[in-house]
């Protein structure tokens, strides 16, 4: 009797955690560095409301092989991300709070976040593995056999780095998954990812792993790098693809059921691999019902239609351009779908944004990862329209959107804005998720040098201020965009590019030559100067020889050269310039044996 009660409690533990388990469909796992160098680690699960909560609110213990050892995640929050649609009588809005057993889509985020951690040490070349497993995946998948389930992230060395004080957060996801889509039209899907490093990202199809960290087996038909329907299936259906630059997933399919798709993020700072979050998700593809279900042949609903924002340089519709820290990017969001429902209505849209660079309220540009912010207007959080939607997006990009870390000189920077749009049709409203790319590169004349032009140094680059720094030592007054040396030493210039850049050139040594020699002395002399038409140059020297003119832009470039190629030692000359618009110029006397620059100042 004793044994029999046994067993029978035994079973029913056990039947309650595979119940619990069955109904997790995905999660990911990733860290952020705190100010005080220390990480803090958070977990995602989602789950199958239409399944027990099971041991959910508990904390979770994530292994690790790095000197952390096993450490826990603590519950924080849940949210009900169900499909928000139209609340019909023959196709109510689902809720997690009601599901009952048979309302596809109603699924729960559970979210997970460590005590700040301390990791000392540098990881090894295989990187520290952070992981979570349970038991048993959803019974109702058809690509894979049925197994444990894993979630998983890399940690990876760079450059010998301790990671204490920490230095590199791993990619965070800003678009939860889409558990849920209607077959039977194109599908886009994009995970969002971006990374508060400004590193370069980086997507591909990764193995779904079991409880045991061992690859999952892909029933015939199916691979991990083609976990959807494809076209040996129906002949209408088109291969999931996934875009290695933007992380979007491409899809058509009007094969139906429940399917595991396994996605790796790759972070690399400075062209180094430093993390690898693996996002292992549940896709559940569903045949919806027609939108008018008396009408013959039926109508089903369609994904609403946007507009491209860019033009690439073929003429062709983009969705992807390219800028320099300083510029404005300013564009048009617009989405269109004439469906109707049952009762001759308009669907009603609405747009759900999501990105590092807006803020929560879409309007404040400095509550987001890198200020300023995007903004749009108008407020998708309080406008939802009929057929036609509109905003407008705006963005001024600076040079923190381009370069962070300054031992990868100058690199672009890849800001990622997604763009779902979406009608209110039941159970699964039609999305269309279009990703949006802003490539900012460093500001225009990056990276600032110095140009030598015989006895005065240049900065490559116009801007509002500079300084002159002579062996790191700033020089009193040497606030022009050049500098003519009197002393040897290492010279620099600091300068504020456009985009707010504050950059430094390399030092470049420099040993000034006499401007005259004693037996070869000119006396030059220049006036007016500032001169509005034109300029006399009267020059007097001790011996003959050829005498060479040359007039110089600002930035050191020679505009013309008056050559007097006769050996002479007076020069008596009126240089006509009105043509000359009004800025700075540089008039350099040279002869095989002397030479002297002149700042022109060209006046209206």
């Amino acid at each position: 009797m004793k044994t029999r009660f046994l067993v029978t409690l035994l079973l029913l533990v056990f039947l309650a955690n595979a119940v619990w388990a069955s109904h997790i469909m995905g999660g990911e796992l990733t860290w952020e560095c705190q100010s005080n160098g220390q990480l803090v680690f958070t977990m995602k699960l989602y789950r199958d409301c239409n399944g027990v909560t099971g041991a959910l609110f508990n904390a979770q213990t994530i292994t690790s092989n790095s000197p952390l050892g096993n450490f826990l995640v603590y519950f924080s929050d849940t949210n009900d991300i169900s499909p928000v649609c139209a609340n019909t009588p023959s196709e109510p809005h689902i809720f997690c709070a009601s599901a009952a057993g048979f309302d596809t889509g109603a699924v729960e985020e559970y979210i997970y976040h460590s005590n700040p951690l301390t990791l000392s040490g540098v990881p090894p070349a295989g990187g520290w593995t952070f992981s979570w497993s349970d038991c048993c995946r959803n019974a109702a998948i058809v690509n894979i056999s049925t197994a444990g389930y894993s979630v998983r992230a890399r940690m990876y060395p760079y450059n010998g780095r301790n990671m204490y004080p920490c230095y590199d957060s791993s990619p965070q996801f800003y678009e939860r998954p889409a558990p849920v889509i209607c077959n039977g039209y194109p599908s886009t899907f994009n995970q969002n990812a971006a990374d508060n490093d400004l590193d370069s990202l980086s997507y591909e199809w990764a193995q779904s792993l079991d409880d045991s960290g061992n690859p999952c087996t892909y029933v015939t038909g199916y691979t991990f790098d083609n976990p959807l329907p494809d076209s040996t299936e129906d002949n209408r259906n088109h291969r999931a693809l996934v875009n290695a630059l933007n992380g979007e997933i491409h899809f058509t399919s009007f094969t139906g059921g429940t399917f595991v798709v396994c996605t790796k993020t790759t972070a690399w700072k400075c062209g180094i691999r430093v993390a690898e979050v693996f996002r292992d998700m549940q896709i559940i593809l569903k045949t919806c019902r027609p939108l008018i279900p008396s009408t013959f042949p039926p109508t089903y609903n369609h994904m609403p239609s946007v507009s491209a924002p860019f033009i690439d340089p073929l003429g062709n519709p983009a969705f992807v351009d390219t800028f320099y820290a300083g510029d404005t990017v300013h564009f048009q969001v617009s989405m269109t779908d004439f469906d109707i429902d049952p009762i001759g209505n308009f669907q009603i849209l609405h747009m759900e944004p999501s990105g590092t660079q807006f803020s929560s309220n879409y309007s404040d540009t400095s509550a987001c990862l890198h200020p300023p912010c995007a903004t749009l207007t108008p407020d998708p959080l309080a406008t939802s329209g009929n057929a036609v939607l509109n905003f407008t997006f705006n963005w001024f990009t600076s040079c923190d959107h381009a370069i962070l870390d300054t031992a990868c000189q100058a690199v672009a920077a890849v800001h990622n804005f997604a763009f779902k749009a979406l009608d209110d049709f039941c159970p699964v409203p039609g999305m269309n998720l279009f990703t949006v790319s802003i490539v900012v590169l460093p500001p225009r004349g990056w990276p600032l040098h110095i140009i030598v032009s015989n006895d005065t140094l240049f900065c490559s680059v116009q801007s509002a201020s500079f300084q002159w720094y002579r062996n790191d030592t700033a020089i009193i007054g040497a606030n022009s965009s050049f500098y003519v040396p009197v002393i040897s030493g290492n010279y620099a210039v600091e300068a504020t590019m456009n985009g707010g850049c504050m950059a430094t050139s390399p030092a470049v040594s420099f040993t000034p030559v006499g401007t005259f020699a004693p037996e070869f002395a000119w006396e030059i002399n220049l006036s007016p100067n500032p001169f509005v038409h034109s300029v006399q140059l009267t020059a007097q020297g001790r011996k003959p020889t050829p005498v060479y003119v040359h007039l110089a832009d600002a930035l050191g470039k020679i505009l013309t050269t008056w050559e007097y190629g006769a050996e002479m030692n007076s020069l008596h000359e009126s240089y006509d310039l009105s043509s000359l618009a009004a800025g700075i110029y540089f008039l350099q006397f040279e002869s095989n044996d002397s030479q002297k620059t002149f700042r022109l100042v060209k006046m209206d």
